[in-house]
């Protein structure tokens, strides 16, 4: 089973900003975030809080990890157009890896591999540029799953 820890933030709408430093290449877009909206919040709030075990929180953690080294992680993609990127950190990133390391398998092959697009076009209506939420991707992802991105 796999969780997504939420930490609390206040999402405001802000512009789109190319943070590539070079300009002759693609863009890296950031900003653009959707606002919560008051139910989004409710069900933020009856989300359960996650309460470390007594072993767990004796547990040393590494200051860093680097999971691009462990076969569960896929490479990077090429996230296409500028609204998708919630539902490409969580599906193509997150869920990918988390659902590699249940199974056991490995990011390099072909089945084992999730696209954003998937959750993006409940989403999008219709457009390209329009944002979305983890929120409502991991709702997609729990009602139906993610089928594997064959690429």
């Amino acid at each position: 089973m796999a969780f997504v820890l939420i930490t609390e933030a206040n999402l405001i709408s802000a512009q789109l900003v190319n943070c590539n430093p070079d300009t002759n290449s693609m863009p890296w877009y950031s900003g653009g975030l959707k606002t919560i909206t008051q139910s989004m919040q409710q069900e933020i709030d009856v989300i359960p809080k996650f309460i470390l075990s007594p072993n767990s929180s004796a547990t040393r953690l590494d200051s860093m990890v680097d999971n691009s080294i462990l076969p569960y992680m896929p490479p990077i993609i090429y996230q296409g157009y500028q609204g998708i990127c919630a539902q490409a950190s969580l599906v193509a990133y997150m869920f990918t890896f988390e659902i590699n390391r249940k199974r056991n398998v490995s990011a390099s092959e072909p089945g084992n591999k999730y696209h954003p697009n998937f959750t993006y076009n409940f989403l999008n209506y219709g457009s390209s540029d329009s944002g979305s939420t983890f929120h409502d991707g991991l709702r997609i992802l729990k009602e139906f799953g993610c089928p594997d991105s064959i690429t």
